[in-house]
């Protein structure tokens, strides 16, 4: 169906000669438990991304299904407190690990004993029925939209309403990709006014800001930007809305850029399963 972006960080200079606890950052749309992410419903891991201010020795996942089995590290750790052009991402889309329900899901980091750390992370969850297949319509196009906005240090900014650099035809779209450029940022999620809920829960998709794209957009998952499927749907009288991870407190310009599909006239296609929907009339 989709997926969905939520971020774990330490918010100031922390000791970290020991594994260190990762504070899940406040959600609208998940619940959480002693600071930590606790999900009702099936995920999988799709990806997780690190960066940090420091220098990070080890990066790992605590939850004991998973501790049952074996240690489960991250392994590709961002050295830069916002994400590097091209950044590191450890990519599960081929063999996506079930997250466990019910249980506290954990995130810690150490430097090894080397001082102190401010660390951000996200982990991308896709849906049990989650699939990168892309819907039917008209040719895929790029748009952007630009803004300056005061990002808030270590919180999600809330919505931030996008204004297009062209006029759309009238009817809805699929979003099939997505990439944000933006200082001072960690990650971005779209909001869609209309996303069709998943066991009665709203998804955020999202991924990785970016200081400068340097024309590639994302070098670390293959046929980027299509890889994540359909990202959510909406129509041109209800454009989505964008949220941004800050990390600072600074005025900045920003980019996003969103790879759409028409998909037609009809807003009866809003709450067509994601990865679906009628050609483009």
């Amino acid at each position: 169906m989709g997926h969905a972006l939520l971020a774990y960080n330490i918010p100031s200079d922390t000791a970290s000669g020991s594994f260190t606890d990762m504070t899940a950052v406040a959600d609208p749309d998940f619940s959480q438990r002693n600071s930590h992410y606790v999900f009702t419903e099936q995920y999988r891991m799709l990806a997780s991304m690190f960066t940090s201010g420091d220098t990070p020795t080890r990066v790992r996942f605590q939850t004991p299904t998973w501790n049952a089995i074996g240690q489960f590290e991250m392994f590709n750790l961002g050295t830069s407190l916002e994400p590097a052009t091209n950044f590191q991402v450890d990519n599960w889309l081929a063999y996506p690990p079930p997250i466990p329900m019910m249980e506290e899901f954990q995130i810690q980091a150490s430097n090894g004993g080397a001082g102190s750390l401010i660390v951000n992370s996200a982990i991308v969850l896709g849906t049990s029925d989650f699939s990168m297949q892309l819907p039917q319509g008209r040719l895929p196009i790029l748009v952007t939209a630009t803004g300056t906005t005061t990002w808030t240090l270590n919180k999600w900014s809330g919505p931030i309403a996008l204004t297009l650099s062209q006029s759309l035809r009238g009817g809805v779209y699929a979003v099939v990709g997505a990439q944000m450029q933006a200082d001072d940022a960690a990650w971005f999620r779209i909001i869609f006014p209309r996303y069709k809920l998943y066991n009665g829960r709203k998804l955020r998709p999202g991924w990785a800001c970016q200081n400068a794209l340097g024309n590639v957009a994302n070098y670390n998952l293959n046929n980027w930007p299509f890889t994540l499927g359909e990202w959510g749907r909406f129509h041109t009288f209800e454009l989505p809305q964008v949220e941004v991870l800050g990390t600072a407190a600074d005025s900045t310009a920003w980019v996003l850029f969103l790879w759409l599909v028409y998909l037609g006239e009809s807003d009866s296609l809003l709450q067509q399963g994601l990865g679906g929907g009628g050609i483009g009339v």
